[in-house]
């Protein structure tokens, strides 16, 4: 009995408490945009993290501590999040310090949530028994991507235009060359879009059309690989 008083004063501390804003529409719908219930909770600890305490991108230890889970499974929930297209990592340029640092960005979240409540239709996912193209990366690299390696590859797609054939393409021929890095890859995509190359049929052409001109060179005895970062051939 004498312990209700108490008990009001404390809830209503905890009502005007600070507060994290999430829209209603997208509480209510986002099993709908193809997001899971840990997935959310996440985007809801990213927002807390961004309103309450200015922190636009908190560590995975921070978020596995929030989430009661551990890092790395802090990190499969972004790169799903990621690979589903309603999470983005992208520089910021704070206003006030001038300082440029890594963020997490919400935006194309809203943006396809905004497309649901207007009835166009999402976004295929990858079909069952196909692998993803984040996977096929992960298994040829042998480990998890970091989100930076995630949003490289989302940019790949979607800024660059570039097809997940391609791609992979890409991927094989840095494996081939004894290159597997990111930058070696990003450095072959580069180099076939200057080219004008957009299939993977293209790209083997091209390749081949190179090797086939150093051979005429220094005959067929060395199987001759082009160093596409420093735009020359590598024996």
């Amino acid at each position: 009995m004498n312990e209700r008083p108490a008990d009001d004063h404390f809830y209503m501390r905890a009502w005007e408490s600070p507060a994290v804003v999430l829209p209603g529409g997208l509480l209510k719908h986002y099993r709908h945009l193809g997001i899971q219930d840990d997935e959310m909770m996440l985007i809801i600890q990213l927002l807390a993290f961004r309103q309450l305490e200015q922190n636009r991108f908190p560590t995975f230890d921070q978020l596995a501590e929030r989430l009661a889970c551990d890092r790395h499974e802090v990190m499969q929930r972004i790169q799903r999040l990621v690979q589903k297209g309603v999470l983005q990592i992208a520089q910021f340029q704070d206003p006030v310090s001038g300082m440029t640092t890594e963020t997490y960005q919400l935006e194309p979240l809203f943006h396809k949530w905004q497309a649901f409540e207007r009835g166009q239709p999402a976004v295929a996912p990858t079909p069952p028994g196909q692998k993803s193209l984040f996977t096929v990366f992960e298994e040829e690299f042998g480990r998890p991507l970091s989100p930076m390696e995630y949003e490289l590859i989302q940019t790949w797609l979607d800024r660059e235009g570039c097809s997940e054939e391609l791609i992979i393409a890409a991927l094989k021929e840095a494996v081939l060359s004894g290159k597997r890095s990111f930058r070696y890859i990003d450095r072959i995509l580069y180099e076939w879009q200057r080219n004008g190359i957009q299939t993977p049929q293209e790209a083997q052409m091209h390749v081949m059309r190179f090797r086939e001109r150093q051979q005429r060179k220094s005959g067929p005895v060395n199987f001759t690989f082009y160093n596409w970062l420093e735009e020359e051939p590598s024996g």
